[in-house]
């Protein structure tokens, strides 16, 4: 079971952080509750459930689903939540200061997963982390 390590304030909403479900020993950022990202950004249901199937489609095996005092929940990694985050700013679904809100939530997660400090090294391999991730392609 896992608790949160964070969590932030997008929006005006609240959005969960955790530390990375992976065992693999591998550097990684925070992850976020999906859920409640999308909640953030102002997504009903129906939204959230195409939302949710379209990146399960388009990143295959970068989301994971974990239990917490709250009940199951997806999360997924910070790469996600950048490119979604923008998305909705760009679409009008948000205001440009919803990207601040999770990139403060973001630091903060960070700071609550590692208080002693990220190293530069750290940072630059949980980056690198997933960029050799690509989106599935229809018809791969």
């Amino acid at each position: 079971m896992q608790k949160p390590i964070h969590t932030g304030n997008i929006n005006g909403k609240p959005v969960r952080f955790f530390a990375t479900p992976l065992n693999d020993g591998l550097p990684d950022f925070p992850w976020h509750s999906t859920n409640d990202l999308m909640s953030a950004c102002n997504l009903d249901g129906t939204a959230r459930q195409h939302f949710m199937r379209m990146a399960q489609r388009d990143h295959v095996g970068t989301m994971q689903t974990i239990a917490t005092p709250d009940g199951v929940v997806t999360v997924a990694p910070h790469y996600h939540a950048q490119g979604f985050v923008d998305a909705m700013v760009h679409v009008k679904r948000v205001k440009k200061r919803a990207r601040a809100d999770y990139d403060m939530a973001i630091m903060e997660a960070g700071k609550a997963l590692f208080p002693m400090g990220m190293s530069f090294e750290y940072m630059i391999a949980a980056f690198h982390r997933w960029s050799d991730t690509k989106p599935a392609v229809a018809g791969e």
